[in-house]
Order: structure tokens, then sequence, then C-alpha cells
């Protein structure tokens, strides 16, 4: 498989292309069973995986604003293959970045052809209530025990990105690891309710070896949890994505309400993506960041029960767009969650609360 390499606009022109004609009617089908292998596979030969990086010259080449857009697209045309995408788009950046230009061997591997990562990291936010635990070997690599309640794109990835925890030091420090997706590592299916084409699973390890030269980075949980934080509270343009389909089709229902309803939140939608993006920029943390993460997540659920009343008893059936979406935007809303995130999330309902008592 070869990668075509292009410039942002054509790059972005492509993906709308086939997010219109491909995504968008196969979405609901994707639902049901299961994203298939040749959405992953048109979005890796336009190096769409790693963002124009290879094993052989492992430099992003596509700009944040381009990456942004086309998870936006990919969302808003079909959620159960941006979650499978996405585990892989939105890691090797950061993982490339943090490990200068010299990545190691296991990064190289998953930069090829063919390769796609997942990602198993989310429970190190559980600890010390539920999180794969790591014990040191001998010859500098770990044991690794325990699950992991959440990983995406099972059957599709190659490869998965452990996270765990090693108390042997003075205070405990998180081990990455970047391994083979074999059979040493379990699966189990989820009963899920949203994204039920995700191929999402939970995955049991019990006394999982990892070599030296799988481990990426080994810092202290501290450390690990600041840098998370950062990126829990940004802005996620997979929101903004899907809320501009779903504006899209409410103008579609032809009610002269439900237009109403869409332009006026078309509008709201596009100042508020473009206040995250320009905070993001400037490198915004702390309550701007969160209370536009919250913004948007709340809009999102307003739109999507907007378009459910639109279309009436039709938005029930498991056959209409309509609902897909609107159970994305609940899985959208956990998906990534942080406790800050969810405090944030919790004061809000209250504050909308008190707002409707007076």
């Amino acid at each position: 498989m070869t990668t075509e390499r292009a410039d942002g606009g054509a790059l972005v022109a492509a993906v709308e292309e086939y997010a219109t004609e491909v995504l968008l009617p196969g979405a609901l089908e994707a639902d049901r069973t299961e994203v298939p292998r040749r959405h992953l596979e048109w979005l890796a030969e336009r190096g769409l995986l790693s963002w124009g990086a290879t094993a052989e010259d492992p430099r992003v080449s596509v700009t944040l604003d381009d990456q942004r857009r086309v998870s936006e697209l990919i969302a808003g045309a079909c959620p159960n293959t941006w979650l499978v995408w996405t585990q892989h788009s939105a890691v090797v950046p950061s993982l490339l970045a943090l490990l200068s230009d010299d990545p190691p061997a296991p990064l190289r591997d998953v930069l090829r052809p063919g390769a796609l990562l997942g990602v198993a990291m989310s429970d190190l936010r559980g600890y010390p209530r539920r999180n794969l635990r790591a014990r040191p070997r001998a010859d500098g690599g770990w044991l690794v025990d325990g699950s992991v309640s959440w990983f995406t794109g099972h059957g599709l990835c190659t490869h998965v990105l452990l996270g765990a925890v090693s108390e042997e030091g003075e205070e405990p420090q998180v081990v990455v690891a970047l391994v083979p997706l074999d059979e040493r590592i379990g699966a189990s299916p989820l009963p899920l309710v949203a994204l039920t084409g995700s191929r999402t699973v939970s995955l049991t390890l019990d006394g999982v070896e990892i070599r030296p030269e799988e481990v990426l980075v080994t810092q202290t949980y501290a450390s690990w949890s600041e840098r998370d934080l950062r990126t829990a509270d940004g802005p996620q343009p997979h929101v903004f994505g899907l809320a501009e389909r779903i504006v899209d089709e409410l103008r579609s229902t032809g009610s002269a309400e439900a237009v109403e309803a869409a332009d006026a939140w078309g509008e709201a939608i596009g100042r508020l993506r473009a206040r995250s993006y320009a905070e993001a920029d400037r490198g915004g943390e702390g309550d701007v960041s969160l209370a536009l993460k919250v913004g948007a997540h709340e809009a999102l659920g307003v739109l999507s029960d907007a378009l459910v009343s639109a279309r009436g008893g039709r938005g029930l059936l498991e056959t209409e767009r309509a609902q897909l979406y609107a159970r994305a935007a609940l899985f959208f809303r956990v998906q990534g969650q942080s406790a800050r995130v969810r405090r944030a999330q919790l004061t809000a309902a209250a504050q909308a609360a008190q707002t409707a008592r007076d």
C-alpha cells in the first residue's frame, strides 16, 4: 500500500468528498455491524493515520487546522469510523513530538503501511481504584497485569499503547509501552448502546511481558496526570463536526421551525468553535478551556434532541440517523472524560436546574 501526499486544501477536499459519498451513506450500517476495514485503508493511503509521517520520514506534514477539519468531517459523517481512526491519528503526533525526531523502533512500526494503533490508557485516570499494574523485570522490561475497561478497534488494530502504574519506587510511576496486539492479550465484548460498530472491547492482561525496547516513556504519575489534564480539557473537533452535521440535517427537514433552529445553532456553534480553537492555539488551560468544552457538549446535546424532535416518531428508529447522532452525542460526552470534566458537567447540570426553577 502506498501513501499519497497532498497539499492541505486538496487533502481536506478529498476527505469531504469521501465523507459525503461513502462514510455518511454507510454510517447506519457501520453502527449496526462494525467499521469496515476499507474505511481505515482509504484514510491510510492518504497519510491520514499519521498525518504524513512515515517510518522513513517521521515528520507530521499536515497542519493543525487541516487536522481539525479532517476530524470534523469524519466524525460528522460516521462517528464509529471516527472513533477507530482517532485512536491512531490523535496519539501519533503527540508521541512523535515527545520522542523527538528519532522515534524508537516500536513507534516506527506503527508508522508503516498496514499498522493501526489502539489506545489502552484511560484507566490510568482511575488510579488507584482501577488501572493496569506494572512489575519490573531484571532485564529492564516489565510484567503487566490487570484489565482495560475500553479498547476501540479490536480486530483492526495491530498494536496497543498501554499505560500501567508501578508502585515499586518512592512515588507511583507510569509505564507507557507500545506492543503488538496478539494472543497474549484477551478481549471481551462490551454491551454498548452507542457507537456499537466501533469494535470496542475490554482487555485482560495476565503477566504480559513488555520488553525494554517496547517501553516508550516512564514518568511519575503526577507528571502524566498533569499532561493528561491539558489534553482532556482541550477542544474536540469531532464534537463540532457532529454538531455541523446535525445542523445540516435540521435544515434538510423542510420544517420552518427546524430551519430556524438550524440557523440559530449554526451561528452559535461557529462562534463556539472559533473561540475553542483560538483558546487552544494560545496554549489556554484552566477554567476557560473547560467551560468551552462543557458548552460544546451541551450545545451538541440540544442539537441532537432537536433533530429527534424534528423527525418525530421516526427519530426513534434504528434506521434513522437522528438516533445515531443522539447516541453519538452521549458517547462523546463521556469519551475521554476526566474527573475534572465530569465535575464541570454536573455543575453545569445543577446550574441549569436552578435556571429552570427561576
